[in-house]
């Protein structure tokens, strides 16, 4: 469609002028399907956190990983493996996590290295 203002025309197209690659359609399947689970989630709870069972809006929620995607990316959109969780309870989650992994880290070395001092 050509439009003319003043002097300029103005070319309006209803195709794409570059093609989208195939990574940037994969990830953007994943986000809008993890987007509808993330409402489906939110409709399911009500609207509150899993884990303080305040109400939030959906926009101040967010998606938690039981399991986490770099050792389970085929869980990433599983309902079972989600939790919506408000941004405060997000971060006390993540770093209990990563204290009981430091934990289990220490006392394995530390065992280790008692039983080496012999």
């Amino acid at each position: 469609m050509k439009i003319k203002i003043g002097k300029t025309y103005i070319y309006i197209s209803k195709c794409r002028m570059k093609p989208r690659n195939q990574f940037d359609d994969l990830r953007r399947n994943k986000q809008n399907k993890l987007t509808r689970k993330k409402i489906r989630i939110y409709e399911k709870n009500d609207g509150c956190c899993e884990l303080c069972r305040l109400r939030f809006p959906l926009s101040e929620l967010q998606l938690h990983h039981i399991k986490p995607v770099h050792l389970y990316p085929n869980l990433i959109s599983e309902e079972s493996n989600l939790r919506l969780l408000c941004a405060e309870c997000h971060v006390k989650v993540h770093k209990i996590s990563a204290e009981i992994a430091d934990d289990m880290i220490f006392n394995n070395v530390k065992g280790l290295s008692n039983n080496k001092k012999i």
